[in-house]
């Protein structure tokens, strides 16, 4: 849980804010697909920009889905998302760094990464086995 307010996230990421300025939502999680928007008005849509797709062309989903806080690294016409905020950052996928960083930093816990092509469900299973028997440990349910 993020839990920072969208002018927070904004002055972490050193951005630029558009749209509606006069609300400063509560932002708990980001989510930058669509499909899994839960409890919206809790979400900051993440629009990433990739060689397939192209977040920005979910924003009005994301809007109509509920959401009302948004990261973007274009500028957007906002006069149609009435009562959202919009952060406009350089680089999107940069900008989730950064704000993935800045929430770790608030635990003084160990983190194991995982990354790879293949197999990383089956390491994860693994290595939660082997570390829970005499750690206090958690796990994302899927990768």
């Amino acid at each position: 849980m993020i839990n920072k307010t969208a002018r927070e996230i904004n002055q972490i990421l050193k951005g630029s804010l558009s749209g509606d300025l006069d609300i400063n939502p509560m932002i708990e999680r980001v989510a930058y697909d669509t499909r899994q928007i839960h409890l919206a008005h809790e979400v900051m849509f993440v629009a990433l920009a990739g060689e397939r797709r192209d977040g920005h062309n979910y924003i009005k989903k994301a809007y109509d889905a509920g959401v009302r806080a948004f990261l973007v690294q274009r500028n957007i016409d906002t006069s149609i998302f009435g009562g959202s905020i919009f952060i406009i950052v350089e680089d999107t996928l940069a900008s989730l760094q950064i704000l993935a960083a800045a929430h770790r930093q608030r635990f003084d816990i160990p983190i194991i990464g995982i990354t790879g092509s293949n197999g990383k469900t089956i390491v994860k299973e693994w290595l939660y086995q082997i570390l829970s028997t005499e750690k206090n440990c958690q796990k994302p349910k899927e990768f």
